[in-house]
């Protein structure tokens, strides 16, 4: 794309030297443009994220570890613990202690198998939602039968683990051994390595150590614990680690197991949901009956653990016991013996207290998962979640011996924390010691180092922004027994091959050929044979952007505020595209993108015949503003259809380039920026099933309807959009800005579909009016998902009238009602096929539709209510005083134009406004009247708390609230008048908003002519009384000499003639004969030598001026000419003709069209498409874009079935709001005998009685009628349902925006990094600095603004004549890169655009950014690139300025330097690597040269 600084200079127009004053635009404020203090705000909340996300998951799984081994510390038989005397009748110089009962281990026993279940329970609801609300797939029989037997060994394992193995260790042994349950995922690993993979040989050694490491830990603690229990310990820690298989296997693997697993685990990916709702119920049962049997192999009796269950789970007693020490006179330690009391003490348990230690460590070992999931789904796992999950046994290791070190030391430390009897198993007194030299604990580092290397992959993750659960762990939840081992194992090991930057040249190339290819194959021969066989490729996985806008009567301002947009996206993607090409880095936000501009309505009659066609004002407006230069149907056909389905490739790769492919919508008048694409990208990089993603549009413009807008564009998003997003699809993603999923397009019944003709009056309505929810329900019906980001901010100027906003209502309010009740009413189909709309969805759907539809009848009741509680009338005068305006504006929507309904609506409008400050002020009184605990003020606050909640989670929105108030005083007229406006209008389907008068023919200009005679004449019969009754005669075909007549009611005349009919034929023929005249006229001009065409062509044209001066026919008099004089002028005529006119060569419409020779195109480039393309549009306007043929009878009938449909739809709206108006008047007026108390706001009078004595206390309820109520719920359900996803969609933003803040803070110093890592740190801002077309032709730094912009330090003298000697400014952002790149050379000063980076003013920095640069642009490709063609000089000054002018050209050659590549191809790209071409062969001569080829920004 070729950017110009100055839109309105054209780079080949030659100014003059007196004329070099410039007008400089002011910068203006860009709404798109994120301000510096968000950007802090965000830096500094994602610093605050990264420190509680660390927190919360370092906290949450050491709380998690230390509280299962707590309670693995209470199930030890005849355990004892140390007691507290403190509060106890016990004797001081002694030390006692507490015996766990049996009846204390059941409660702790079944508490630690809740502890186990819990997340089987948890995976069992995920999996069930799963299946329930999505699709799913059965797995074969081999994969259920592989996650059987591994689900099965693990449930062993882990109940082998804390049943047998950790209750008979202490606390601190137990800690460490849990990093010895990776030893299958490691063999696994090992087994997985393949010949392909990068350092296999290093990787596979450390894999070995590795597992040598573990496999210490099946020997070390056996010989240490020397206990009957040993023989668990290698059992447990190999079966726990079963369930992790799926996550290490490859099936790239050399062995067949390890391949046999591989296909399993692809097969269990679609079935894994269903698989695991039998696997989770089978663990639950599992873990049950193992625990059983081995607590019946240690206990020999586990029948208390059922008869003890319920008096286990209430207070019990603790008996104390007198720990007395006996002396040995060996080396052997003390040995602490019990003796019991003379007198025995017992405390009472306290039943609460396993069940606290459940709960905690149940919501401990959650919080780390879900926090571990977050950090991982924001692009902060490194420091969030791999860091604290690494320190986890470190830190609980250190904490358990800090806790038993104090505990030691003072038995009474945690008396307040933990009951007396109770505590964890701790060490030996000198265990500190013991831990050191003598049991070897120090083994536990490399078990701690080797678990790291397993889990290496935590490290470095290569997922997407926003990445699904699914993609994040392979195991549907965690095991809180083993948290942090569980989600470091069950954390995806990113197996993805990485795009690298030479597979993107490999792309490009790839493309050249596939387009020569198309260039050289005959059109006899098919396509199809030169389809290449290639599976999919890495390149494929690139996302393709196609930025499609689509222009409609844009003003300029619009224009260039879409340009701008566009020029931005284009600007990011070329930064991305060089750094990867030019500075070896890998971009993981990399796309490719390219806009393509349609016009809806581009040419129109030629002034001077009315055969040939120009372009219009909007084109030519648009090539004012840029000097680079149809529908839905037209792109996506262009686009998918012959771009992709055409590509001589595979079907695997065409499948995976239309995943990857995506089209961006956008209007005419959009403005937005590349973040906020790259934003919906991710949504869509997230979700393989999404069809469609939309942004947050602003409304922009002024005046008291965008402000309306404004809050409604704001509530809309907020609350509707949000929802429908967190609860199911968003209905429709709009038109000015959306992203679509290539392959949802090109599914069955959605593209084809789409290009539908109207045929059906319905079809007018729910195609026509609203082309992109039509498409996004075509989308929904195929199971496709649509989205909304609220993230992503784009700008589109709205109806600033009130006139244009009602008229673009019309045309939305019934496509939204018919599209959705398209949706309602094939509910079920819809529900089967998609997995993301549930038949909640559809009831809320539905709900909503009920209140569109019973809306207007609810403003009614409303506005009845409030004029009863403002005016103090009665309830029939409030009721005929709203109804007759309503009904007066519906019979003049029947009857009147347009724009009397228009001004109608406007003036009740404004009537409606002033009522409803009334309105406000009735329903203050009654709120004081009923109380805050009424159902009115409930709602009242209600809604405005959430508008307000709303606000004030959007702060960058917030101004939006300021418009509630207008908003307030509009809904009579949005919720009342425009619905009845657009139903009684729903027959009229033209689009109505900037319309725009287009010249037409003659011939249609005399057919309109006549049909207005014929209109006046019938309409003239019918001005009297004998007209209506059909007695008006001939009146019109006669005269007479004398004519009397009383005002329009009757007319006489005597002594009739016969009128002249011949008169309008004759004027017509005038006109005709002006016409010729006209023709000759010019004829003789040319014919002198001054008639040229536009283009100066060697050819001569008919010069036909017709109608430059054409008056209406009715000014004209009447001429009368006889036969005579009519021949001699038509001979006359054919005579000049013959003699004076050369003969017009044939046209060729696809190479000289007649608008091609406009003056305004005539300084334009020319180009022509591929004979391919040129075949697809042919094939394309023939079968979807010819202009439809108009038929009087189908028009007719047409528009007769669109009254019957509007007749039936008003019918049907009408009556259900007046019945349900008719209610609910009935029930008010008759409330006293038909009501519902409301238990709320009761009001109590005290009345007392002196003669009696007695007090008397009346209860005044409020009463409400019972329909009244339950609509009431009805929206009290809606606005909680739609609170709820607001919020919860809020805190997704909130995540997608924090996710893509980049911190520099959390980095290393500039200072102490390599100067390579600062150049793969910056590549893009590099990139971006170095592409610049500010500075490109003159000198970088503007030496105007050196000193600001003073008056006194203004250069203006010097600016002009430095502007007068300034060369054509025209370029491209890849030229400027590479001619600013090649100039960068460590002996000299960095290019003036890189300032802004300290680290290039060192020498060292510019070295290694030249020598990458010299890496990646080898000499030898330089020279091959050439093709052999191109002849160079030998590194004169001519040659240099030659290459120099060629590079700055789009010409094809240059005084004898020739762009062999220009003519074979305009590609841009393929233009650029040619000049890129030859600033490569000409680096070598760069430097010998220095003063004779400059750098362009110096040039």
């Amino acid at each position: 794309m070729e950017l110009y600084e100055n839109y309105n200079h054209h780079p080949k127009s030659t100014e003059k030297m007196w004329d070099v004053f410039s007008e400089t635009p002011p910068d203006e404020d860009d709404l798109t443009e994120t301000s510096k203090l968000v950007d802090v705000v965000l830096k500094i909340m994602k610093v605050i994220v990264y420190g509680i996300t660390l927190t919360i998951v370092l906290c949450s799984a050491v709380l998690s570890k230390i509280t299962i081994l707590f309670m693995t510390s209470q199930i030890k038989e005849a355990h004892t613990v140390q007691i507290c005397k403190k509060g106890l009748e016990l004797e001081r110089d002694k030390d006692y202690q507490a015996t766990i009962a049996d009846v204390e281990r059941v409660e702790w026993i079944w508490c630690l198998y809740f502890a186990l279940i819990i997340p089987e329970v948890f995976t069992l609801f995920r999996s069930t939602r799963m299946c329930v609300f999505k699709s799913y797939r059965k797995p074969q029989r081999n994969t259920f039968l592989i996650v059987f037997i591994a689900e099965s060994l693990h449930s062993l394992g882990l109940v082998l683990l804390v049943f047998v193995v950790l209750p008979d260790m202490d606390v601190v042994k137990a800690a460490m051994l849990s990093s010895c349950v990776c030893f299958m995922p490691g063999l696994l690993g090992l087994l997985s390595r393949h010949r392909t993979e990068e350092k296999r040989l290093l990787k596979v050694f450390l894999d070995v150590l590795s597992l040598s490491a573990q496999a210490t830990g099946f020997v070390v603690w056996p010989f240490v614990l020397g206990n009957r229990q040993c023989w668990a310990i290698p059992l447990a820690v190999i079966f726990v680690s079963m369930n992790y298989w799926e996550n290490f296997t490859d099936q790239r693997s050399p062995i067949g197991l390890m391949k046999t697993l591989a296909k399993a685990k692809e097969d269990l990916r679609k079935s894994k949901y269903y698989t695991y709702i039998f696997i989770s119920i089978w663990k639950m049962v599992l873990i049950l009956c193992s625990m059983l049997v081995f607590l019946m192999i240690t206990t020999n009796d586990v029948s208390v653990l059922f008869q003890s269950f319920r008096a286990s789970f209430k207070s019990h007693p603790i008996v104390i016991d007198q720990i007395r020490k006996s002396v040995v006179v060996t080396k052997v330690p003390e040995l602490a013996t019990t003796n019991p009391l003379d007198n025995p003490t017992e405390i009472m348990s306290n039943a609460m207290t396993p069940i606290y230690f459940l709960i905690v460590h149940s919501l401990a070992s959650w919080l780390c998962y879900v926090h571990g999931k977050f950090a991982c789904r924001i692009c902060i796992q490194g420091f969030s979640f791999a860091f604290p999950i690494s320190l986890v046994i470190p830190v609980s290791v250190s904490v358990l011996i800090g806790i038993c070190g104090i505990r030691a030391e003072d038995v009474c430390f945690f008396e307040k924390t933990f009951p007396k009897y109770l505590f964890w198993t701790c060490p030996r007194s000198d265990f500190f010691a013991d831990f050191v030299f003598q049991e070897h604990a120090w083994v536990w580092v490399l078990w701690l180092l080797s678990q790291t290397w397993i889990v290496i992959h935590i490290w470095t993750p290569k997922c997407e922004r926003l990445a699904s659960t699914e993609k994040l762990f392979t195991n549907p939840m965690y095991v809180s027994a083993l948290i942090d081992q569980s989600v470091a194992l069950n954390r995806k090991r990113d197996d993805e091959v990485e795009i690298k930057s030479e597979k993107l040249d490999n792309a490009e190339k790839e493309e050249t050929q596939i387009s020569r290819l198309y260039d050289t194959v005959p059109a006899e021969i098919g396509r199809d044979q030169f389809i290449s066989v290639d599976k999919v490729q890495n390149k494929d996985e690139v996302s393709r952007i196609y930025g499609c806008a689509t222009m409609w009567h844009e003003t300029g301002e619009e224009m260039v505020q879409m340009l701008k947009s566009v020029m931005r996206v284009d600007e990011d993607q070329a930064a991305r595209k060089n750094a990867q090409k030019y500075l070896a880095i890998v971009d993981p936000d990399y796309y490719e993108f390219e806009v393509h501009i349609f016009f809806d309505d581009a040419f129109e009659l030629c002034e001077e015949n009315d055969e040939d066609f120009m372009v219009n004002r909007f084109v030519k407006q648009l090539l004012q503003v840029i000097n680079v230069a149809a529908r839905y149907v037209m792109y996506m056909y262009y686009l998918l259809g012959h771009k992709l389905m055409e590509l001589p490739i595979s079907v695997e790769r065409k499948d995976k380039m239309a995943e990857n492919t995506y089209i961006l919508a956008l209007d005419g008048d959009i403005n937005f920026r590349a973040e906020a694409v790259r934003l919906l990208v991710d949504l869509m990089k997230k979700n393989k099933t999404l069809g469609a993603a939309c942004g947050r549009i602003h409304p922009v413009g002024s005046g008291a309807m965008v402000s309306y807008q404004k809050f409604e564009y704001a509530i809309g998003h907020w609350l509707q959009k949000a929802t429908e997003h967190m609860i199911g699809c968003v209905l429709c993603s709009p038109g000015c800005f959306s992203l679509f999923r290539a392959k949802a397009l090109m599914d069955d019944n959605v593209m084809r579909k789409y290009t539908t003709t109207s045929e059906e009056p319905i079809h007018y309505v729910q195609y026509d009016q609203g082309e992109d929810r039509w498409l996004c329900t075509l989308l929904l019906q195929r199971g496709y998902r649509v989205e909304y980001s609220a993230a992503s901010d784009a700008y589109t100027h709205c109806p600033e009238g009130f006139g244009e906003f009602f008229t673009q209502r019309r045309r939305w309010a019934p496509s939204t009602m018919a599209n959705i009740m398209d949706l309602l009413g094939d509910y079920k189909r819809t529900v089967a096929i998609n997995d993301n709309i549930s038949f909640l969805y559809i009831v809320y759907q539905g709900m909503l539709m009920v209140g569109t539809v019973l809306g207007p009848g609810t403003i009614f009741l409303m506005l009845l209510g409030a004029m009863v509680a403002a005016f103090r009338i009665d309830n029939w005068t409030s009721f005929w005083a709203n109804m007759i305006p309503i009904l007066v504006f519906t019979i003049i929507c029947f009857v009147a134009k347009n724009d009397i309904q228009i001004l109608v609506a406007q003036i009740l409008s404004s009537a409606y406004a002033l009522l409803m400050m009334a309105v406000l002020v009735g329903t203050a009184i009654q709120l004081t009247h009923d109380g805050i605990g009424s159902p009115s003020a409930i709602f009242l606050i209600a809604l405005s708390s959430s508008f307000l909640i709303a606000a004030i989670i959007h702060p960058q929105e917030f101004s939006c609230i300021i418009s509630g108030l207008l908003y307030f005083i509009s809904v009579p007229s949005m919720y009342l008048l425009l619905i009845l406006y657009s139903l009684v209008n729903l027959n009229v389907v033209s689009w109505g908003t900037r319309e725009v008068q287009t010249k037409k023919t003659k011939q249609q200009l005399e057919q309109e002519m006549k049909e207005e005679e014929e209109m006046k004449k019938k309409k003239k019969q019918k001005s009297n009384i004998f007209g209506w009754l059909g007695l008006s005669g001939k009146e019109e075909e006669e005269d007479g000499g004398i004519t009397c007549n009383l005002a329009n009611l009757f007319k006489c005349m005597f002594c009739t003639y016969p009128k002249a009919s011949e008169e309008k034929i004759q004027l017509i023929r005038v006109n005709d004969q002006l016409e010729s005249l006209n023709k000759k006229i010019e004829t003789l001009e040319r014919r002198l030598g001054t008639g040229t065409t536009a283009s100066g062509s060697a050819f001569r044209r008919r010069s036909s001026a017709g109608r430059r001066l054409q008056k209406p026919f009715e000014n004209l008099t009447t001429v009368q000419e006889d036969e005579g004089e009519e021949e001699e002028a038509e001979e006359y005529e054919s005579e000049f003709e013959e003699s004076d006119e050369e003969p017009t060569p044939k046209r060729d419409e696809e190479k000289n069209p007649y608008w091609i020779e406009d003056k305004d195109l005539a300084q334009s480039e020319l180009c022509y498409l591929d004979p391919l393309e040129t075949n697809f549009f042919k094939e394309l306007i023939e079968k979807y874009l010819k202009p439809l043929l108009k038929n009087k009878d189908q028009e007719s009938r047409i528009a007769s079935e669109l009254k019957e449909l509007r007749n039936k739809v008003v019918f049907g709206f009408l009556m259900s709001n007046a019945l349900f108006i008719l209610i609910v008047f009935l029930l008010q007026l008759n409330k006293e005998q038909l009501h519902i108390r409301w238990p709320l706001g009761v009001k109590s009078n005290i009345t007392y009685i002196p003669k009696t004595e007695e007090v008397k206390i009346d209860r005044e309820y409020l009463e409400l009628e019972p329909i009244g109520l339950v609509f009431a719920s009805f929206f009290a359900i809606i606005l909680i349902v739609q609170f709820i996803g607001m919020v919860l969609h809020r805190f997704a933003t909130f995540s997608h925006i924090l996710a893509s803040v980049e911190l520099s803070c959390c980095n290393k110093k500039v200072e102490d990094i390599s100067d390579d890592a600062f150049i793969d740190k910056n590549a893009i801002y590099i990139a971006k600095q170095l592409q610049k077309l500010r500075g490109f032709h003159e000198q970088e730094v503007a030496e105007d603004k050196k000193g600001g912009n003073r008056l006194e330090r203004r250069r203006t003298i010097h600016n002009l004549e430095k502007r007068r000697h300034q060369q054509p400014r025209i370029g491209t952002l890849d030229l400027a890169f590479r001619t600013r790149l090649f100039s960068i050379s460590e002996e000299g000063p960095a290019t003036p655009v890189l300032k802004d980076l300290r680290r290039f003013s060192r020498r060292n920095t510019l070295k290694a950014l030249e020598k990458r640069r010299n890496t990646v642009v080898g000499l030898e490709t330089r020279l091959n690139s050439l093709g052999g063609p191109m002849q160079l000089g030998d590194g004169t000054t001519a040659d240099c300025i030659n290459i120099q002018r060629l590079l700055q050209s789009s010409r094809e050659s240059v005084e004898g330097v020739t762009n062999h590549a220009f003519m074979n191809d305009s590609d841009d790209d393929r233009e650029n690597e040619l000049q890129m071409s030859v600033l490569n062969n000409e680096f070598s001569n760069i430097k010998q040269h220095q003063g004779h080829l400059r750098p362009m920004s110096d040039a």
